[in-house]
């Protein structure tokens, strides 16, 4: 710690006491060193003005008595410097303690709210998941204008996909958080969730996920209604957990495959839906991302990308 902080009392008394500590032994060790013009020859000062010898002198006297008393001065320092250090280590610990027990409610209150929610939210069914991915993918293959046989294939091969997808996000979203705050597939009233990623800090707000594959085929339409669908969950999960919709924010993951990345124009897409997220007064975040970069991020990745849109301001 080389200059004083005025932040805080504990880290005032701190700095202070080790700056004083630390002048109790720099303040013997320059006046050791330093000659004071002790050696100086008689006929040198002789050559001097008479102000000049008095400056000299009163230079050399001065020096003496710090000299003379540095016994008590060093002391002196270190004892000034350990009142305040231990003063400020005291408040420290006081301080820590109390942020301790704080983030232990914190802990427990999260605890409890995701009990609550798991009350009132129910795991989707194998048939409520598979329905839900149809729908997403009948959508796309409509989209696309295919003959009658070649559409089953199609819907077939998206589904797949579709829950290739999922899989790969939700396992790196339970890797990087773990099950205890991660709920996966949930449903509640007319409402399905893809995942929640439950808070646990008063400065980062919950998380809604809606997972949506992206082909050469989707237009901007279909990215809209996703980021209106998200709208609806997040005002609905509000209301069911009884917070603030501020607390709440919306992330849309765009996927596209590895063989669309080209075609997809995602940079438009970002851009047209940045307003359209805002519209509603909730917080909403289109993100798009490759297959192969979903695969390939990691947990730094992926929180960074979460927390630049959680924190609640």
């Amino acid at each position: 710690m080389t200059k004083l902080e005025y932040g805080d009392l504990y880290k005032f008394l701190a700095s202070l006491g080790i700056v004083l500590i630390s002048l109790s032994l720099l303040v013997p060790w320059l006046f050791l060193r330093e000659s004071f013009d002790g050696l100086l020859k008689a006929s040198d000062i002789s050559q001097l003005t008479s102000t000049g010898q008095a400056l000299l002198n009163y230079r050399q006297q001065t020096a003496l008595w710090f000299v003379r008393s540095l016994w008590w001065i060093s002391p002196v320092l270190a004892i000034g410097g350990l009142v305040p250090l231990v003063a400020g280590i005291y408040l420290w610990i006081r301080r820590q303690r109390l942020l301790d027990q704080r983030e232990q409610l914190e802990t427990r209150k999260v605890g409890l709210e995701v009990q609550g929610l798991k009350r009132d939210l129910e795991p989707l069914t194998p048939g409520q998941i598979a329905m839900k991915v149809m729908e997403e993918v009948t959508e796309e293959v409509e989209a696309e204008e295919l003959p009658q046989l070649a559409v089953i294939h199609s819907v077939v091969t998206g589904i797949q996909q579709y829950l290739r997808v999922e899989e790969i996000f939700y396992d790196r979203l339970v890797a990087c958080y773990g099950d205890e705050r991660v709920l996966i597939q949930q449903g509640a009233r007319d409402a399905t969730y893809d995942a929640i990623l439950i808070s646990d800090r008063p400065a980062v707000a919950d998380v809604v996920f809606e997972v949506k594959r992206l082909t050469r085929h989707s237009g901007v339409d279909r990215v809209r209604a996703a980021v209106d669908q998200t709208s609806r969950l997040i005002q609905e999960y509000a209301v069911m957990g009884m917070r603030s919709t501020a607390a709440v924010v919306g992330i849309v993951m765009f996927v596209v495959p590895e063989d669309d990345r080209d075609s997809v124009m995602m940079d438009e897409y970002l851009w047209a839906t940045k307003d359209h997220a805002h519209s509603y007064g909730v917080k909403v975040h289109p993100i798009f991302i490759t297959e192969q970069q979903l695969r390939d991020m990691t947990c730094s990745q992926l929180r960074d990308k979460i927390n630049t849109y959680a924190a609640v301001v």
